[in-house]
């Protein structure tokens, strides 16, 4: 009797082992093809592990386009990820959260020592260079100075000199003007980082989930927070042949930037009985807020303007294909309640 009773699990245990999928295996959400073993290393940074859809350019089968866990020196910490493109040298998106304990923190003091001897690592060979270079280009054909534009900002992150350091990789970045760089951009990253000490506050304890990202598509006069539709343009870029200078591994120059928030916390059901709340799970809520600007060296060119995240997306989906939708995770909670930075 007894070997009866024991063989129906040792015949399970064989088939539960057996099923265990080799280290060769990868898998695939809809948006990214991985390695199974690193299948979740960086889904941390999406709203419920959930990689954006259907972004313009975005080819999961390319072998040239590539999700990068940006890590720092030698520590494996994942502190955040960047869709990079090898075709363009610049990243789609960058990837990144404020936790509630982060955003309680002040500015860490060993931030300012680095900023004296900070330098760009390089994923590329020769893309530091490749910047100079089309650095070069515009300043001698329209007079006008570009930047690294961080897409997971520094100021953001100040709260550890690690978090702030991991920022500074040319996969994080996009050649910026630095009108933009340093005017209406730096202004709403400047709000970003106060709403999160708002979103991780004593009360919510939630987490910012961000998105910075690069686009070709740019924007017009007075583009309306509720009607994009007619407001989509693709800019060009004035005074240079883009197709004549930009070629071979120079970082590509996008039209536009844009990032887009959500903040995510947990409340109670029944706050006010506390026997209740321990049987009943709690209620998830969310905030969220986007914005875009085109990227030039004229601020009266900006168009810089807060948004829905429905908004931006409606922007980025190109026309007569599938919709854009970045925050595509926990039933699109993301999208429903929007708030306007101040």
């Amino acid at each position: 009797m007894l070997m009866v009773n024991v063989l129906p699990f040792v015949v399970l245990a064989v088939l539960v082992v057996g099923a265990e999928p080799s280290n060769e295996d990868s898998e695939s959400d809809g948006t990214w093809k991985r390695d199974r073993r690193t299948a979740d290393v960086g889904s941390q940074f999406f709203v419920g592990g959930s990689r954006p859809m259907n972004l313009p350019g975005v080819d999961k089968t390319d072998v040239k386009q590539k999700e990068i866990v940006q890590t720092v020196d030698n520590d494996p910490t994942p502190y955040f990820v960047s869709l990079f493109d090898f075709n363009r040298n610049i990243p789609f998106y960058s990837a990144y959260t404020v936790t509630s304990a982060n955003s309680k923190k002040g500015k860490d003091p060993n931030v300012a020592t680095l900023k004296k001897n900070i330098k760009w690592r390089n994923p590329v060979p020769s893309l530091d260079v490749s910047y100079s270079a089309v650095f070069e280009i515009v300043k001698d054909k329209v007079g006008a100075q570009l930047t690294r534009g961080h897409l997971n900002p520094a100021g953001i992150n100040d709260f550890s000199a690690k978090f702030w350091k991991a920022t500074y990789t040319l996969s994080n970045a996009a050649p910026q003007y630095k009108e933009l760089n340093e005017g209406q951009w730096v202004n709403f990253e400047t709000l970003v980082r106060n709403y999160a000490k708002k979103c991780g506050n004593t009360d919510r304890q939630g987490t910012l989930y961000l998105l910075s990202g690069t686009s070709n598509t740019g924007l017009e006069p007075g583009t309306s927070t509720t009607d994009p539709v007619q407001k989509r343009i693709d800019l060009p870029h004035d005074k240079v042949d883009w197709k004549t200078y930009i070629t071979g591994n120079l970082p590509f120059i996008p039209r536009a930037f844009w990032i887009a928030g959500c903040c995510l916390w947990e409340e109670p059901r029944w706050s006010s009985w506390p026997r209740l709340s321990r049987l009943f799970p709690s209620v998830q809520r969310a905030e969220s807020f986007a914005t875009m600007a085109n990227n030039h060296n004229d601020k009266n060119f900006f168009h810089q303007v807060q948004m829905r995240v429905s908004i931006l997306q409606t922007l980025l989906t190109k026309p007569n294909a599938a919709s854009v939708s970045l925050f595509p995770g926990n039933g699109g909670i993301c999208g429903q309640n929007h708030i306007e930075l101040k």
